[in-house]
């Protein structure tokens, strides 16, 4: 029989325990193995349901055919009798599959729960991802993984409340213990594991394990545990308790004051995130005693504990090899020293080294932290102060340590308190240095960083998470994936470092790897608090290419948690960049800036975004109101800064400011390219955008980058209507690569409004023709802005074609293209683009032939499932035609109010759709003249003039015919 294992590690195998490597590597294939396998009546299921999960989007025949693909490889792969048919309905046979999640339900259902619950290893396909899967499909196995979870603690909760009955007390905490790993936040189990340790005789063993999940509450749910619970720990502390804690330290200073004894010992000096090197060039000696020989950690702790001692140094060698390895480079602001003094101590003398010793132990816990950021201090000057408290009672140790700013005050900018044994003071040091790092005012990520100390157990993990935070926040994208990467190497589950190295990787921009972080964190999220997870889900959806799915999650995140940052964030980022795939304005994402921003008016993400929205609306009074001017020599400036600068230079027509930051943005930033083509994306001014993109097209740029500049400037000459200067770019990106310029002269030939020859156009037929996509060499630049068409140049070069066909009207040509698409190879989002790439061309053959109803059916069927970086690097992965064609049938059936919403839309997503701009407003201002609303018309048609900028003789008549109406409009 075959194995199928889904809860926790995915296993398949034969009866013979071979893994069956054939359905395990195909994601398609195993996910619909596991819907037909799990649930709580697995049978037979109808076609049309599994097209619903699987194939919501594809058209019922080709979803139809897939369906038979699958299970005809499964059948393959797994024998003839294991997936059975009946009728229009598809079972699997539990004669020849056995599956472990079945197995578990049957298992509890007849009451045999230890055998049950051995069976439940972690969550339902944990680990698992099929890239394309429907909503259906996560929805179910969301819906599935619930009810086997929660089977799962009803087990548990039994077994445990079974062994109180019998007052077996070990059972009892293993069963409690294991329910907590599924149910983290479950206070009822945590009560039960606390009452089982202490009649067991471990009632300090029971309050640390109160504590370990407070902290996890408080910093997971902002929340503290119930009265009943904490009424439990009280009885158990029964000693120490506050008083005697008081009573054991009368002299301590009050909260939030500095000692006034502090200055009888000298200052445990930690390096936080120090850059200042010595002549030589070597790293600063740690810091210690005027003329002494710097201070070892096994100082104070030898005479006690020697296997402690040793132990520490070796911390210590550690922690200043790590600041040694991951400093950051010359110039990073991370540049504080924190002075870490020796705590007080009051308690039994037997422990009395513990006092000094804790201060040096805490000292190497913070260093290299990226705690703040201000100018270099020398070791007798700290920037930052750390003061505490040592209180032994009982042999408990209560630790007690607030960090102090001595620029602003005494007062204590935090406060951290944690409580263990003596042989536990390596982990309550990590708890207070994680609790003073994430903790404090303005820390690096903000609410993310007080939920970093509870989804990592690595202090270094932790700190490099937060120097990570540090870059992201000013916009050194390519530092922080370096240090998300090494917080993750240091802890490979670190759910919310993945999700902020997907976060960095998508500004660099390096899609690939904001693809797999977010996967990664997604698949690690178990470690997060319920909140986060619903973010991290909502980003996947927005990540893996769905258009409508992400905005749904975010609103309803959002209804949770209406004052969420984050959530406001990436909302608006789904309508900015999703918006205009669907016909929608951008514009709709600018209350979710002016929420980020309200927040956080120092934002510069937010602030980015809302200067390209403002710009696009050409609403330069706002645009100046949030952007301040640039100085003219400020190279060093953050390049988001610089971006919204040219924005508003742009708006304002001020070529020279513009071309002049340009300039500032190629010295400032490896990828200067992103900030120049979003500059043009959102500026409404066509010679503007000509001045921004020049850079690109100089001889000292690398050859791709010069191709692509071209291709964007041919682009924007076309969309001023000069079609002449347009094919004179496109000549000189094919002298450059000519495999890179070819598929963008084609596409701008058979635009509907190109006054292409037939000789051109049959030029460019042969040009395709003789191309042989199999043979183009690989971009000698990997990052997606070169390689965006690398894997489907066959797709292309047949889509071209058939558009070549359809504009020169041999139809049946282009009927034989697009046939051919539908039935194209390659992987599976190349065939996703072959498909809605066909529907393309049956619209250009119906328009053709003015059968606008026939076009707007073919065009409602181009399904776009695209990333945004896709759709603003490739002008066919974001469907570009397809959606003005789009507007163009809509218009053309008079269906004026849907075709004004698709022509608000254009050029909203890269340089290349400047094309369309000013034809979108010439329709916008014909629809409004038939609408009888002369005030838009007049502003419509006057927009289209200003941007059909002196255009070519054979498109004059248009610029003609639009100012006769306009004057009659006028008059």
């Amino acid at each position: 029989m075959i194995e199928l294992r889904v809860l926790g590690t995915l296993d398949l195998r034969d009866a013979d325990g071979r893994v069956l490597h054939a359905v395990l590597s195909a994601p398609k294939r195993f996910a619909l193995l596991v819907y037909l396998a799990v649930g709580r009546s697995p049978g037979f299921h109808s076609r049309d349901e599994l097209l619903a999960v699987f194939w919501p989007d594809h058209d019922i025949p080709h979803a139809r055919a897939t369906l038979r693909q699958t299970v005809r490889l499964l059948r393959q792969a797994l024998g003839p009798d294991t997936i059975e048919s009946r009728g229009g309905e598809i079972g699997l046979n539990p004669d020849k599959v056995r599956c472990d999640a079945v197995e578990f339900d049957r298992l509890r259902e007849a009451s045999r729960l230890r055998e049950a619950v051995e069976l439940y290893r972690g969550p339902l396909l944990e680990g698992f991802h099929y890239a394309h899967a429907g909503t259906g499909f996560e929805e179910w196995r969301e819906q599935e993984g619930a009810r086997l979870r929660d089977g799962a603690v009803r087990a548990l909760r039994s077994l445990a409340e079974a062994a109180e009955r019998s007052e077996d007390s070990a059972a009892a905490e293993l069963w409690y213990r294991r329910l907590l790993r599924i149910a983290p936040y479950d206070e009822a189990a945590l009560r039960g594991l606390m009452e089982a340790l202490a009649r067991d005789g471990n009632r300090a063993r029971a309050v640390r394990e109160f504590e370990t999940f407070e902290r996890r509450l408080t910093r997971g749910l902002e929340l503290t545990s119930s009265a009943e619970t904490l009424a439990l720990v009280e009885g158990l502390r029964a000693q120490p308790t506050d008083e005697a804690i008081a009573a054991a330290r009368p002299d301590r200073p009050g909260p939030g004051a500095v000692r006034a004894d502090a200055t009888l010992a000298p200052p445990v000096v930690g390096h936080v995130r120090e850059d200042s090197p010595t002549a030589d060039g070597a790293p600063p000696p740690p810091a210690g005693p005027p003329g002494g020989r710097p201070r070892s950690p096994h100082r104070y702790l030898r005479p006690r504990l020697p296997a402690v001692a040793l132990l520490v140094i070796l911390v210590a060698a550690c922690g200043w090899a790590g600041w040694l390895a991951f400093r950051p480079e010359s110039g990073s602001p991370f540049v504080e020293r924190v002075a870490v003094l020796p705590f007080s101590y009051r308690g039994s003398d037997h422990l009395a080294y513990l006092g000094p010793g804790i201060a040096e132990l805490l000292a190497v816990a913070l260093d290299g932290s990226g705690l703040g950021a201000a100018t270099a201090a020398e070791p007798t000057d700290p920037t930052l102060l750390v003061t505490g408290d040592l209180v032994e009672v009982d042999g408990t140790l209560h630790a007690t340590a607030e960090l102090h700013d001595p620029v602003r005050g005494a007062s204590a900018v935090t406060r951290a308190t944690v409580r263990g044994a003596a042989d536990d003071v390596f982990r309550m040091v990590d708890d207070l240095a994680a609790a003073l790092l994430t903790r404090r005012p303005g820390a690096p990520g903000g609410r993310f960083s007080s939920i970093a100390g509870i989804t990592t157990a690595s202090l270094p993990a932790l700190k490099e998470y937060l120097g990570g935070e540090e870059h992201l926040g000013a916009g050194r994208y390519d530092a922080a994936i370096a240090a998300f990467e090494r917080a993750i190497t240091r802890d490979s589950a670190f759910a919310l470092a993945h999700y902020r190295l997907g976060v960095a990787a998508e500004w660099a921009p390096r899609p690939d790897l904001m693809s797999v972080a977010t996967e990664a964190a997604v698949r690690h999220s178990d470690r997060l608090p319920p909140r986060e997870r619903q973010l991290l889900q909502a980003s996947l959806a927005w990540r893996r290419g769905a258009v409508d799915d992400p905005e749904a999650r975010y609103r309803e995140f959002l209804r949770m948690y209406p004052d969420d940052p984050e959530g406001w964030f990436q909302l608006g980022e789904v309508l900015f960049h999703l918006n205009p795939l669907r016909g929608r304005r951008i514009g709709e994402s600018r209350e979710a800036w002016e929420r980020v921003i309200a927040a956080d008016p120092q934002h510069l993400p937010a602030l980015l975004h809302l200067a390209r929205v403002l710009a696009a609306q050409a609403d330069a009074p706002q645009l100046d109101r949030h952007v301040p001017a640039v100085p003219p020599v400020d190279t060093e400036r953050d390049r988001r800064v610089l971006q919204m600068a040219g924005l508003r230079a742009v708006a304002h027509g001020d070529e020279r400011a513009a071309k002049r930051l340009g300039r500032l943005i190629v010295r400032a930033s490896d990828t200067y390219w992103v900030d120049l083509w979003y500059i043009a994306a959102f500026a409404r001014d066509l010679r503007g955008a000509l001045g921004v993109l020049e850079p690109l097209v100089e001889e000292e740029q690398p050859a791709a980058l010069r191709a692509i500049g071209h291709a964007m400037r041919a682009h924007v000459e076309l969309g001023r209507g000069r079609w002449r200067s347009a094919r004179v770019e496109l000549s000189a990106a094919g002298v450059v690569d000519p495999a890179l310029a070819l598929p963008y002269h084609a596409l701008l030939g058979v635009l509907p409004f190109a006054p292409s020859t037939r000789a051109e156009l049959a030029e460019i037929r042969t040009a395709l023709l003789q191309w042989d996509p199999d043979t183009v060499p690989p971009s000698p630049d990997p990052r997606p802005a070169f390689t965006v068409h690398a894997r489907v140049y066959p797709q292309l070069r047949t889509y071209l074609l058939g558009a070549l066909a359809a504009r020169q009207g041999y139809l049946l040509e282009a009927a034989r293209r697009t046939a051919e698409l539908r039935e194209m190879g390659g992987s599976e989002r190349a065939r996703e683009l072959a498909v809605d790439l066909a529907g393309g061309l049956d619209a250009l053959v119906a328009a053709r032939e003015e059968r606008w109803e026939d076009a707007l059916r073919a065009l409602e069927g181009v399904r776009i499932r695209t990333t945004f970086d896709q759709a603003f690097l490739s002008p066919f992965h974001a469907r570009a035609l397809e959606r003005h064609l789009r507007a163009e049938a809509l218009y053309q059936l008079g269906r004026d109010a849907e075709a004004l919403r698709w022509f608000d839309a254009a050029a909203q997503v890269s340089p290349y759709e400047l094309v369309y701009l000013a034809i979108s407003h010439l329709r916008r201002g014909q629809i409004h003249d038939r609408l009888g609303d002369g005030p838009r018309a007049r502003h419509h048609y006057a927009r289209f003039l200003e941007l059909w900028d002196r255009p070519d003789p054979e498109l004059g008549h248009l610029t003609r015919r639009t100012r006769a109406r306009l004057k009659e409009l006028d008059g």
